[in-house]
């Protein structure tokens, strides 16, 4: 069985809780619409080009 070599503290356990509520925000937050479709081209064209130098593609993005 695994046995982690640390302890919750009470000050990690706060951390942790304020990570989850920024997370929440941000989750929740609206994209301007002009941001969203650069931010999801951009992706495509990261995740395109990621994809394909795997396989040996040596085109620069």
């Amino acid at each position: 069985m695994f046995k982690p070599k640390y302890k919750y503290t009470d000050n990690m356990i706060g951390l942790l809780t304020r990570i989850a509520a920024t997370r929440e925000v941000i989750l929740s937050a609206p994209l301007i619409p002009r941001w969203e479709i650069s931010l999801r081209r951009d992706a495509i064209i990261r995740s395109a080009h990621s994809s394909t130098s795997i396989e040996g593609n040596n085109l620069s993005l």
